[in-house]
C-alpha cells in the first residue's frame, strides 16, 4: 500500500551561491528551517540540505518518490551527491524517483540548489516579467512529501510526465436526471515480468454511503509498462456541484494484483457540466455571470490565510477567483472546490507561440491541465494572449477521434469562434479551454 510521509522538517538553508570544493562536497551548515520556506528578501541562488534514513521495511520491494509542490524558480536536485533532476517552472509540481539512489539503514542526503537568476531560454512568465524581477525569490515555496508505493501503482499526474498519468475523473454529460462520470486511471507495472491486475472504482456520497462500484476484468500489464483503464459510472438523481451548493462525492480507486490490494487512491469529485455559447458561459445548463476577484495564493506565509480570503470574497458577492499568473497548489484548488467558487485558471505561457518557446509553452499548457483537470471549480482558462506576443492564434487542447488529447492551434476570434470547439476541447478533462477575455467582452 502507498505511504505518504511529510518531508518538510529538519532542513538546513544556506542563502548563498557555493562554488568549488564546498559545492562538490555539499557540506552545508546553515539555518534550520521548515518547508515551505520563503525569505522574501532572498534573490539569486541558495541551497537546502536534509539528512534522512530509510529502514529495510520501508523500501523492501517498493518504489520511492519525492513529490514537490513547487520550487521557485529553477532547481537542481542532488541525491547522495548525484544530480537527479533539473526543474524549471516555479510553481509547477513535479516528482522524482529516488528508488535506486537511496541506501538502507544509513544517512542519505538530499541537496537542492534553487536559482532565481534569469536565463536566456526561459519564457518571461517563468520569471513573472522584468517588472517583478526584484521581488523574485529562489526558495522551496510549497510542501514536499515522500511517497512510497508498491511496484504496481497509480502514478502521479505530473510525475508521470505525460497526459495518461494519474487519475482523471470528469462529468461527460448529465441527461434525463442521470450524470455520466468517466474515470480514467493509469497503472504502472515496474516489475520485470508481466502482472495480472484488476482495477476497482467506487463512488461514495458526501456522507460516505456507497453509490456504485465497478471492476475491470482481470487484465495483464507487460513488464515496465503503463496502461490506462476507463470506467463509466452512472449516477441517478445526482447532486450537481455549483457555487450555490458545492457538493462533492468521494472517488476511490483500488488496484489488485493476484487478489492482493497493491495500491489505493481517494479523491473528491464534483459532478457538473460546462459549455460556452454565444451569450456566455453555462454551468449545469444555466447561464452564469462571472464576477471575479483577484486572489493570490503564494509562498509559505499565506498558506494559513487563503481559505479565509476566498470565503470573504464569496461573502462579498464574488463567485469566481482569478489567480495571478501561476499554477496554484492542490490545496488552493481543493479549497475552491469545497467552498464553491469558480476558478479562472491562468494560462502560464509566454514569449511566442513559435520558435524557441513553442515546446516549453506546450509542456506548460499540458501541466496546467494536469494540475486542474479533476477540480470542478476550474471552469475556464485565462486567455493565452495575455502572455503570447502573436495574437493571431492560440493553443488549445482537443480530443481526437481516438479519444487522445492533442494540442491544436486555432484562430483567435470572437466568442462564437470558440464555442464551435468547446465540445471537442473539453475532451477528457471536462474543461473547455474557454478564453476568458472573450467572456468578459460579451458581458459574461
Amino acid at each position: 500500500m502507498r505511504k505518504i510521509i511529510g518531508f518538510n522538517d529538519d532542513w538546513q538553508y544556506y542563502g548563498a551561491d557555493m562554488k568549488g570544493i564546498a559545492l562538490r562536497r555539499f557540506d552545508i551548515s546553515g539555518e534550520n528551517v521548515t518547508l515551505p520556506h520563503c525569505p522574501i528578501e532572498k534573490q539569486g541562488a541558495c541551497y537546502y540540505r536534509k539528512i534522512f534514513k530509510l529502514s529495510f521495511e520501508d523500501i523492501e520491494s517498493k518504489k520511492i518518490f519525492l513529490d514537490f509542490e513547487g520550487i521557485e524558480n529553477r532547481a537542481k536536485i542532488y541525491i547522495n551527491g548525484i544530480l537527479t533532476k533539473i526543474h524549471g517552472g516555479g510553481f509547477f509540481p513535479f516528482s522524482i524517483d529516488i528508488t535506486g539512489l537511496v541506501k538502507i539503514g544509513v544517512k542519505n542526503a538530499i541537496v537542492i540548489k534553487t536559482d532565481a537568476r534569469r536565463e536566456k531560454d526561459k519564457t518571461p512568465t517563468e520569471h513573472y516579467g522584468k517588472s517583478d524581477l526584484k521581488g523574485k525569490t529562489c526558495n522551496i515555496i510549497r510542501c514536499v512529501n515522500m511517497r512510497i508505493v508498491n511496484k504496481i501503482y497509480i502514478p502521479n499526474s505530473i510525475g508521470c510526465g505525460r497526459l495518461e498519468g494519474g487519475v482523471f475523473a470528469f462529468t461527460e454529460k448529465v441527461q434525463d436526471n442521470v450524470a455520466y462520470l468517466r474515470v480514467n486511471v493509469a497503472v504502472r507495472n515496474t516489475y520485470f515480468k508481466m502482472r495480472r491486475i484488476i482495477v476497482k472504482t467506487s463512488l461514495f456520497d458526501a456522507d460516505g454511503i456507497p453509490i456504485t462500484e465497478l471492476c475491470t476484468k482481470q487484465d495483464t500489464i507487460k513488464e515496465n509498462c503503463l496502461k490506462r483503464y476507463d470506467n463509466r459510472i452512472q449516477v441517478i438523481d445526482p447532486e450537481l456541484w455549483s457555487v450555490e451548493r458545492p457538493y462533492l462525492y468521494s472517488l476511490q480507486i483500488a488496484v489488485y494484483s493476484n487478489d492482493e490490494l497493491v495500491d489505493t487512491l481517494t479523491m473528491s469529485v464534483g459532478l457538473r457540466t460546462v459549455e460556452v455559447c454565444d451569450n456566455g458561459l453555462y454551468v449545469n445548463g444555466e447561464n452564469v455571470e462571472i464576477i471575479e476577484n483577484d486572489v493570490v495564493e503564494e509562498r509559505a506565509k499565506e498558506y494559513d490565510n487563503i481559505e479565509s480570503d476566498i470565503i470573504r470574497a464569496k461573502e462579498m458577492g464574488f463567485n469566481a477567483v482569478r489567480p495571478s499568473k501561476r499554477v496554484h497548489s492542490e490545496n488552493f484548488m481543493e479549497i475552491c472546490d469545497k467552498i464553491g467558487v469558480f476558478v479562472i485558471v491562468p494560462s502560464v505561457v509566454g514569449g511566442t507561440i513559435r520558435g524557441a518557446f513553442s515546446k516549453r509553452n506546450r509542456k506548460k499548457l499540458y501541466n496546467t491541465l494536469r494540475c486542474n483537470g479533476n477540480h470542478p471549480s476550474a471552469v475556464m482558462y485565462e486567455s493565452p494572449k495575455n502572455g503570447i506576443k502573436d495574437n493571431r492564434s492560440s493553443s488549445l487542447v482537443k480530443t481526437n477521434s481516438d479519444g487522445e488529447q492533442e494540442i491544436v492551434t486555432v484562430k483567435v476570434g470572437a466568442l462564437k469562434d470558440i464555442s464551435g470547439h468547446a465540445k471537442d476541447i473539453s475532451g477528457e478533462y471536462g474543461i473547455p479551454f474557454i478564453e476568458y477575455e472573450n467572456i468578459r467582452k460579451s458581458g459574461r
